[in-house]
């Protein structure tokens, strides 16, 4: 059965593009710079994984997807250059990130322009970890990211990205993994990797799910994401027939060197028992909810109050924003 979600925007509203794949996007800005929306909330081309001059790349935070892009291609996967799903290897060309389809057998089922570029894939979607803060429902992942520090840290976190070949970063969206029955390899017979539309699911090949499942418990952990009872059941599973493997434990060892933590699911890995995560892996759904951090809050000023703020020198526009704010989480508390 498909999952139902949220969307922001109608396809058949004015200004929708309608993509290769047949998607539809939406044109919106955030900071001046001009991005394509999915109904979902998600950003189209967003995760391409190009090198950007390092000069550039710095002028973003020091957590941001955009500095991890860089630290990804360049001192993590740079001398391991495997599509996390497919097998795929791939090379740089002209700064961007091409796989080679003839390593694994890869095939094009449809996108053609996707498929020819690596994407940095979330495990855990944004959509995951952003569907119940107000700020997504607001802009989706663009205005998340501008408006709330922890949604950023969590979109930046290299743990959670891994190297995909675009088609499938694409066509995998923010489902869920699971089982596909009849397993069509859409992706050429040497590619185990499925997705249901019918079922909105990714079945990934055996060899990764236990990658899936650590990357899983450590954003619960992390970020106190909430995890399903029957969830975590099957993360266990997976964590446990798919130990780790060496690319893991150096994968895991580098981003500890450029980001400053380790997964302690792969680190300490060990079999696991459902009993030991009782406390803290099981959140209700209220759990996800956000109370208004004042970081949110300044960006939802910045947004509704706009048009005043075009009224107001440069210099003075920080102060304005920040009285603004105090007087809307007063607001917002006392309607409580």
């Amino acid at each position: 059965m498909a999952t139902e979600s949220y969307q922001l925007f109608s396809t058949s509203d004015k200004d929708i593009k309608q993509l290769e794949d047949d998607s539809y996007a939406k044109e919106v800005t955030f900071n001046n710079i001009s991005m394509l929306m999915t109904p979902d909330g998600d950003l189209v081309d967003e995760d391409v994984a190009t090198i950007e001059d390092e000069v550039v790349s710095l002028i973003s935070s020091k957590k941001s997807f955009r500095r991890s892009k860089r630290v990804l291609a360049t001192k993590i996967y740079n001398k391991h250059r495997i599509a996390f799903y497919s097998g795929c290897t791939y090379r740089v060309r002209d700064k961007k990130l091409v796989p080679t389809f003839n390593t694994c057998g890869y095939k094009i089922r449809k996108s053609r322009t996707r498929a020819r570029r690596i994407e940095w894939e979330h495990i855990v979607p944004a959509h995951r970890f952003g569907k119940d803060l107000r700020c997504w429902n607001r802009g989706g992942r663009g205005y998340c990211r501008t408006s709330n520090q922890k949604f950023a840290e969590m979109e930046a976190d290299m743990h959670n990205l891994v190297p995909a070949i675009g088609e499938i970063n694409g066509d995998r969206s923010n489902f869920p993994y699971g089982e596909v029955p009849n397993e069509p390899r859409a992706y050429g017979k040497d590619v185990d990797m499925e997705v249901s539309f019918k079922l909105d699911r990714a079945e990934a090949p055996d060899n990764r799910l236990g990658d899936i499942a650590r990357v899983y418990l450590y954003m619960n952990s992390k970020y106190e994401m909430s995890l399903g009872e029957e969830e975590l059941k099957r993360l266990i599973s997976w964590n446990n027939s798919d130990a780790v493997d060496e690319w893991e434990i150096e994968k895991n060892s580098l981003v500890k060197i450029h980001q400053g933590d380790d997964n302690p699911f792969v680190s300490d890995y060990r079999e696991l028992e459902k009993k030991s995560f009782k406390s803290i892996a099981i959140k209700s759904d209220s759990s996800s909810s956000e109370s208004s951090s004042f970081d949110e809050v300044k960006g939802d000023v910045e947004k509704d109050f706009e048009w005043l703020l075009k009224f107001i020198p440069a210099k003075y526009q920080p102060v304005v924003i920040i009285i603004l704010a105090i007087l809307v989480m007063f607001y917002r508390r006392r309607k409580k």
